[in-house]
């Protein structure tokens, strides 16, 4: 027997049901605290959602961080990426790169996905052939026609 039920069988005899929904509306109460959290924000540096490959990208998880600990839980489609805790990190795109990456910091609730497509290019055209890099400072310059 709890302490707590011992109490109330003192206070209140025969009263128990009262237990169950005090109990439902304090789960309630910290479910509510959990929601309130501040959502995180996945940024894409460049801001482009799809990049080619080979190209440089890096993530950063914006929110609310515990003071003394700027980690982060980062997911790539569904799945935790163990091997990531900081708010940053910068990476080479590779095709299996493509795919929904979401955050959370310590005082964040999870972020929306954020789509990062990793496009394979080579255009051959008039002996003229154009490579990732080449097309990728185009489309940074804005000259892509």
């Amino acid at each position: 027997m709890t302490l707590e039920y011992q109490m109330f069988q003192n206070i209140h005899p025969g009263r128990l049901w009262l237990l169950q929904p005090l109990t439902i509306l304090l789960l309630l109460a910290s479910d509510r605290r959990a929601a309130a959290l501040p959502k995180a924000v996945v940024k894409l540096e460049p801001p482009w959602t799809h990049v080619l490959q080979e190209d440089y990208v890096t993530l950063r998880c914006q929110g609310a961080h515990t003071p003394g600990n700027n980690s982060a839980q980062w997911f790539h489609n569904g799945s935790s990426i163990p091997t990531q805790v900081q708010a940053s990190y910068r990476f080479k795109a590779k095709r299996d790169d493509s795919g929904k990456y979401r955050c959370q910091t310590g005082q964040t609730s999870l972020s929306d996905p954020v789509y990062l497509g990793v496009l394979s290019v080579l255009i051959e055209e008039e002996g003229y052939k154009a490579t990732n890099r080449q097309l990728s400072t185009k489309e940074a310059e804005g000259t892509t026609s």
